[in-house]
């Protein structure tokens, strides 16, 4: 089978020696320019571009038997040819394959697609990951709209440890690009032990079908950026890393309802919060907060929002705007008192102020008969109001680990019909420390 060059310099060679011939049969015809034209286009005609013809159709059927023959080893498995992937595909394309590779149509993405997906399914057997996460067949796996993605100790891959589990040497995990080609997912969740995984690829900045993104990043610096080219994500989990600031593209997030950025180390939150309006559910909690942006008067859909964990020593006031707000969770700061304003919350629900240093249970949480769950455990309350008998709608009620000294028969009786009331002996009242 004759190369391309090969082929090439055959043919200038034969152009060579017509020129030639033109030549001398001007010469012979003493320069009668009429004959010398006549048979140079008769020898065109009939020598040369038959010639041509028959070269083009033994090229073409060369490339179609090798590249057919190199399609066929790598849709079987074989690796021999993968190497060479990078050259494949145009060929592929621009040749006939054979008819059993006429069902791969078209040829050139089919090729591609194959690549791709062997990737996929060696990372997944080299780690152990099971089928019903990443199944082994096309169908499936491009069907899939949920995948998480768990990393732990005992499915690193250790290089260079004896062959009897000793656990020396170096061991990897990392996560291929190629998961951003699974375009139907709409939920990811990646979750990864300390040390476990260095990066994680940008390329799944490409998934922009997902709504929601659960990134479980211990020991990562900073949030990955290609978060930002997620403009679908309803829900967005961003947590247990050691970032100190929230970046600025989260505010093109629009369209997400429940953000979670808890177990970093925040110490403050950007003014831009104010425009994710959609948000209902906002977690900071676990981070070194000590305030809140004015702009969070903005987010009036939020119901939920969890900040215990924090160094808060006053509630921040741009919470009582939160007026659609259900549950507040002020637990484990440094909180004094509980403001007048939180009787502006006229929809919450549950509120949970346990583990601060709260002298007074004031009396206006009696107006708020929406109240459902209250805790202040682990204060120092040493009295209860008689106003908390209004709390109609009262069901779970914890004074646990305070100093309550004397507690009215009145409170006592109504307290006997809530549900779940923690913290409280009718034995020994008078020393309720526990």
């Amino acid at each position: 089978m004759k190369s391309f060059f090969e082929k090439t310099v055959g043919l200038i060679f034969l152009l060579v020696l017509l020129w030639f011939l033109f030549l001398f049969l001007g010469w012979v015809w003493d320069n009668k320019g009429v004959i010398s034209l006549f048979v140079a286009g008769f020898l065109f005609l009939f020598v040369v571009v038959p010639f041509l013809r028959s070269t083009k159709a033994r090229m073409v059927a060369d490339t179609d038997e090798t590249f057919a023959v190199a399609a066929r080893q790598v849709l079987s498995g074989s690796t021999s040819v993968v190497g060479s992937s990078r050259e494949l595909p145009t060929a592929i394309n621009n040749s006939n394959l054979s008819q059993e590779l006429d069902s791969l149509e078209p040829v050139s993405e089919r090729f591609n697609e194959t690549i791709w997906l062997k990737k996929i399914w060696d990372w997944a057997d080299e780690f152990r990951i099971p089928e019903y996460i990443i199944p082994r067949d096309r169908d499936n796996l491009l069907a899939i709209t949920q995948l998480d993605i768990s990393f732990s100790y005992d499915q690193i891959t250790y290089h260079g440890g004896d062959t009897d589990g000793d656990l020396y040497g170096e061991w990897e995990r990392y996560i291929p690009s190629e998961i951003c080609y699974l375009d139907n997912l709409t939920e990811l969740s990646i979750s990864c032990e300390l040390g476990s995984l260095e990066t994680i690829p940008e390329s799944l900045g490409q998934l922009r079908k997902l709504t929601k993104l659960d990134l479980q990043l211990f020991g990562f610096q900073n949030f990955p950026e290609w978060v930002s080219k997620l403009d679908n994500l309803v829900e967005l989990k961003l947590y247990f890393t050691k970032a100190s600031l929230v970046p600025q593209w989260l505010s093109s997030l629009d369209k997400l309802q429940r953000l979670d950025l808890g177990h970093n180390k925040i110490s403050e939150l950007p003014e831009c919060l104010g425009k994710l309006t959609n948000l209902t559910e906002l977690s900071v909690n676990s981070n070194n907060l000590t305030t809140l942006p004015e702009s969070m008067a903005q987010l009036t859909n939020l119901k939920t929002l969890k900040l215990e964990d924090n160094d808060f020593k006053c509630l921040p006031e741009a919470i009582k705007h939160l007026t659609n707000l259900r549950s507040l969770n002020v637990s484990s700061n440094q909180l004094i008192e509980i403001p007048i304003w939180i009787t502006n919350l006229t929809e919450l629900r549950e509120v949970n102020f346990s583990s601060n240093s709260i002298t007074i249970f004031p009396d206006y949480i009696g107006t708020m008969d929406t109240l459902e769950r209250i805790s202040v455990a682990g204060n120092e309350i040493s009295q209860l109001p008689l106003s908390i008998t209004n709390l109609e709608n009262l069901m779970s009620f914890n004074v646990y680990n305070n100093l309550l000294n004397e507690i009215p028969v009145s409170i006592i009786s109504y307290l006997d019909t809530v549900q779940n009331v923690s913290g409280l002996s009718h034995q020994n009242l008078k020393k309720n420390t526990y």
